[in-house]
Formats: C-alpha cells, structure tokens, sequence
C-alpha cells in the first residue's frame, strides 16, 4: 500500500523513470492496445535474432497473435458491402465472421499490413475482438436433488419433454464421449467452438430435464460469436436459452451488443438465463475522488479516502510467480462518445517504480486496459494498481480484473454484476449443493448501475459532464446449485456460476412443460395458449424461491435459492393468469466490501452525488424488477403470449384438476 505522503518521492522517480522506453502510438484508426502488439512483432523481426520466440507468444486476453504474425481484428466499418469486403481480402484479411448490423468484419490479418486501414474511407476503425471468459469456479448432478427437481419430476410426471433449450458456451469437445456414455442425447449444435465446458452445462440441463431437445452453439471466443449463437437459437424455435460466459470489454453502464440481443430474444418470448459471473471478491466500483492535485504532474483516484481510511492511491495486489495481471478499467460515460480519459498504472509497491501502462481499447470508448507480467518463476510481485485521471472530469468508474492477481485491498463486492446478465430473465447466483443456504463468497453481487442516456449530455465545449449511475437494476434474480458431478473431463466437479446457470434454465422447462399441461387443459381448443410464456415460468420461479440470507430480495442472493418442486406446483396446481400484483420490495441491507461500506441513497432513478463509499450508490429496488423471494409476489415484465383462460368455468375447473389428471394427459399426447 502506497501513502499519499510518499508521493513527493513518486514525483521524483516518476521523473526519472524510462517513460520514454514504454512504447509509443501515433494517431491511427487502429486501437493503441492492438498498435502495441504491432510494434513489438515488428521490432522483434527487425531484430532478426536466431533466438527469436514464438509470434504467438506475443497473445494475451486481449490480442490475439498466431505463429504466422497474423493477428484477429474487428474492423469497424461505415459500409460493409461486398465490394469493401473484397478490399479487405485484397489486404490479406482471412474473414471470419460478418455482422451486417453492428457493421463489424471479424477476421485475422497479417500485423504488417493492419495499418494499411488507414487509407480505406469505409473502415472506422480496428480494434481487437471483445474475448469471452468463462464463469467457472474452483461434474446424475448432486444440483438435481438440491432443487427437489427429482420430486418434481417424479410427483409431476414433468422432464422438459417439448422444449427446446439452447446452451451458449466454449466448446463441445467431448460431446461424442458423453454420448456414448449415455450421458447426454442427440444434441443440435450450430458451432461446436472449443473447449469442454458446454459438454458439461449439457449435461446438468438433460440431468434435471432429461426430456427436453437440446441445442448448443459456441459463445467463443467473440462477441460476434455470441450474436451467432442466439441468432442460431432464434433460427430455431428454441424456447430456452442460457449461457456461462462474459466479456469484460462490453460496457458496465450501458447496455451493450449482447445485453441489448438478449432484449431481443425476451421480446420474442425465450426465457433467457446467465451466469452472472465469479469476479465479487476481485472488483472495484466507486466515484472518483481526486488525491488534491498533491503531486502536479497527475490527478489519481484515492482509494484511502473512498474507503473511509487515509490517503492512499494504490490499489494493492500480488501477482504469483509467473503470474499475469490483466485488469480492465471502465468509466460512466457513453461508449462511443466519452471525452474524459483515464488510464490505469501499475507501480512497484517497493520502489514505486512505474511497471506499465494501460493502454485505449478503442478511441471513443471509455476503456482502458493494463497488463503486467511478473517475470520472477520463483517469487510473487506485489504491485500498487493506480487510476489517474488525464483529462475530463470525474466519473464512476469500475475494475473487473481477469488474471490471477490477487486483490489484497479496496476490493468491492458490490455492483459485480455487469454486462448481458443485467438483461436476461434469470441472472443466477451460485450456492454449493450441500450447504444450500450459503452464496458461494465469489458470486458476483449486485446491483447493477447503469447511467440513464438522458443524463450522458456531452459538453458542447469539448468536454464532458460528470455522469454518474442513476439506474439500478436488482440482480441476481435467483441461486443455482454448484459443486455438483458431471462425466465431462476437467469438469468432474463443477463450481462456479457457470455450473449454477444451466441448472436454473432446466427448471424453467419442467415448469414450461408444466406450464402447457395445464393451459391444455383448460384451453385444448386453443392451441396459440401452449406457446412459450416466458412471464409465467419466470414469476413461478422466483415467487417460489426459498428465501436465504437477507430478508426478501437481496444482492447476493437475488430472490433466493431455486425450488423447483415448488415452482413446477405453482402452475400445475394453480392456473397462470398473467402478472400477478406486486407488493412492496423490502430495502436490501447490502454488504459492503472488506474496507468499503456503501451508503444507500434514496430512490432509484436519482442521481447519487459522489460520496466516499468505496461502492456504488444503493436506492430502492426498482419496482419493474423481478423481486420478492420466498413466495412474494413480483412482476416481470417481458414480452410473451399472457395465459388467458378466457372464461369463469375454465378458472373453476383448473384448479381443480387432480393431478393424476395430468398424468393421464401426458401419458395420452406422448403415446400419439
């Protein structure tokens, strides 16, 4: 931890320090982050030493180099047409993908001819692609008994037969074995990608819902791998779709490429279910409170203060022998059009010697990203992690990290939920499979802050207001179970929100299935009834939720711990009629980080003035949210055929109708 009264001797290094060594970018339609790469793979090759390494080794989480020198872009454009995909091509642009929408060609290129780019007109700019990690912790699923969707099953007659499910995630690289193990079904797969995870998620969902059709499509590594993937869903009918997987270049405050495709899918009436990320114990969110200009040459964030602690502009952390630190820095202005710039610093934390330097993702974005290795293979780095305003004004900003540094100060739990989770129906929690009533401690917490659009106003004068959050959305909506078993190797015992996730969308297709056995009986003349409604399977499962932590809705736990037995009853036994009354969602107590505790500020939709927290400003929960655990009543507004019954004998007979009635019925349609 570096005191601000050790600052005068920083000045004096920083001084002296080999800025100028650091490398260097001119103004380029191509990113500084991505340029950097550029000009080490040239440097290396101007060297022509016989112990030159690997150009594959110059890849990182955020660039991606080959052994042939080619390096994978996003080349943003104003027009793409095939005659600007030909010029691309001409350029030596291997074409991967090409989204039409976001107007973005995703491909690899050799690092000698990127900035040729400069003189095409149509080309806006080039970026890296926005990676994918996955949301894995520490492999019949032990999750499977947890939520007592074996009772409900068994009691219920109901195994997800006739709805679809689509799983987003790495890979499916073991597919094959599972089968033949008897593992998993047919599985319909649009993109099998790499890795074993999906083969994994696969397997908890046909576990738990043994009847339903299962699709899978890769999530890795792009966004735009992502949008396929859903798409491909779409394209098929899928009824379900839930995915493990983040992208730490997406904005926080916004809501970005995938967060707005997932509004898209639940406008269409899919139930849509993410992992809402493992990051809670490694992740910073606060205003930024300027140091008091002590030293002339920089304006840094002190954490001290925020905190509640003295003066301290170092966020502390220890990188492992051989260890990476990756950390990512966001701030509340809008993607695209942000006029302040921080960049993110990584000072010695003995000598305060400056370490590296983060570096733009793309102009325009308020992103900045800062890597360090530690070169030692034998000793562990401790290291001061610094956010220096260089211009603008100040704002909320947020670091998620995705290395294995360790974060030994400051760190923030609350707010660690960011991205396309903000948007799907049921962002899950994690809680291990035997102790039910306890979050994971690395289950991302909300809520999640997000700037109103109204508010992002950019100065005509060329310099940008302070925006801070003024939404707050409740997030998680519901616990899954983790550390349960699959046959998938690797993922013999699975941990993480990525594991809890499938889980949740399996239930949601027993109380879908569910959900049409009863709308049959009732409306067997209408068969448009027995289409997906997303808004009834959500509110079943979050209005039977049993409550674990604090009081109704909370942070970590959403609105509690799944029930599946209990959710599947609630529309078997009672007819949907649509989104029930909500009542009044008690005020969450969150729990704040080690040495941060946030405030909570009335309302939701006002806009907090920047106070020392060391978290994000916490309002009301808004009353558009799903909300209420352990039976209450919530609302749940999304796009989807509303059950009617249509007349007074209809709701009179559902409910009560036995439910041996109902095994009579499936028995009769599976035998057609």
């Amino acid at each position: 931890m570096r005191k601000l009264f050790l600052s005068i001797i920083v000045f004096a290094l920083t001084i002296v320090s080999p800025i100028v060594a650091l490398d260097t970018v001119a103004e380029t339609k191509v990113s500084p982050i991505l340029q950097n790469s550029i000009n080490k793979i040239s440097d290396m090759a101007s060297t022509r030493s016989s112990e030159q390494r690997a150009m594959s080794t110059f890849s990182n989480e955020v660039v991606k180099v080959d052994d042939a020198g080619m390096i994978q872009v996003y080349v943003h454009c104003n027009e793409v047409g095939d005659g600007n995909l030909q010029k691309l091509i001409d350029l030596g642009l291997e074409v991967e993908r090409v989204n039409e929408e976001l107007k973005i060609v995703q491909g690899w290129i050799p690092s000698s001819t990127i900035n040729d780019m400069d003189e095409m007109a149509f080309v806006d700019s080039v970026s890296p692609p926005e990676y994918a990690h996955s949301r894995v912790g520490a492999v019949q699923t032990e999750g499977d008994a947890a939520m007592m969707a074996d009772d409900a099953r068994s009691m219920f007659g109901v195994d997800g037969t006739g709805v679809k499910i689509g799983v987003i995630s790495d890979g499916v690289d073991e597919l094959a074995t599972s089968q033949a193990a008897g593992e998993l079904p047919t599985v319909t797969v649009g993109d099998p990608g790499e890795g074993n995870e999906g083969t994994a998620m696969l397997e908890i969902v046909t576990d738990v819902a043994p009847g339903a059709e299962l699709y899978f499509h890769t999530g890795f590594t792009t966004t735009l791998d992502f949008l396929a993937a859903i798409d491909f869903f779409i394209d098929n009918g899928v009824d379900i779709i839930v995915d493990d997987l983040g992208y730490l270049t997406q904005p926080y405050f916004q809501h970005g490429s995938l967060a707005q495709k997932y509004e898209d899918a639940n406008d269409l009436g899919i139930i849509t279910a993410s992992a809402v990320g493992n990051n809670r114990l490694e992740h910073y969110e606060a205003p930024f409170l300027d140091d008091g200009g002590f030293i002339e040459s920089q304006t840094l964030h002190n954490f001290g203060v925020v905190a509640g602690g003295g003066n301290d502009v170092g966020m502390t952390m220890t990188i492992p022998a051989g260890g990476r630190l990756v950390a990512f820095l966001q701030w509340s202005e809008p993607f695209g059009s942000a006029t302040s710039e921080y960049r993110l610093e990584v000072r010695d934390s003995l000598d305060f010697e400056i370490l590296a330097l983060g570096f733009e993702f793309n102009p325009g974005d308020p992103l900045n990203i800062v890597i360090f290795d530690n070169p030692s293979l034998i000793n562990p780095r401790q290291v001061d992690l610094e956010v220096a305003l260089l211009s603008g004004t100040p704002q909320t900003i947020e670091i998620n990290f995705n290395g294995n540094e360790i974060v030994n100060e400051f760190n923030v739990p609350m707010g660690s939920i960011f991205g396309h989770p903000a948007t799907v129906h049921l962002g899950s929690a994690a809680f291990e499979w035997n102790t039910p009533n306890t979050i994971e401690p690395f289950s991302a917490e909300g809520p999640v802050a997000l700037i109103n659009p109204i508010d992002a106003v950019l100065s005509s004068e060329g310099g940008s207001t302070s925006v801070a959050p003024s939404i707050f959305l409740n997030k998680p909506d519901i616990a899954g179970p983790d550390g349960v078993s699959t046959s998938t190797d690797g993922f013999e015992t699975f941990f993480g929100t990525s594991a809890a996730a499938p889980h949740v969308a399996a239930v949601a297709a027993l109380v879908e299935e569910a959900r049409r056995d009863a709308v049959m009986v009732a409306a067997a003349s209408n068969p448009e009834l027995v289409s997906n409604n997303a808004e009834t399977v959500v509110n079943a499962i979050l209005n039977t939720a049993v409550d674990i932590g604090a009081a109704g809705f909370d942070f970590r736990a959403g609105n509690g711990r799944i029930d599946a037995l209990a959710a599947v009853q609630s529309v078997v036994m009672a007819p949907p009629t649509g989104t029930p009354t909500p009542t009044a969602t008690p005020t969450p107590t969150p729990t704040a980080g080690p040495t941060a505790t946030p405030t909570p500020t009335a309302g939701p939709t006002a806009t907090p003035a920047p106070t020392p927290t060391g978290g994000p400003p916490q309002t009301d929960p808004p009353t558009n949210n799903p909300g209420g655990g352990n039976g209450s009543s919530s609302t749940c507004s999304i796009a989807g055929n509303t059950v009617q019954l249509g007349t007074a004998v209809a709701n009179l007979l559902i409910p009560l109708v036995p439910v041996a009635f109902a095994f009579a019925l499936r028995a009769r349609r599976r035998n057609k």
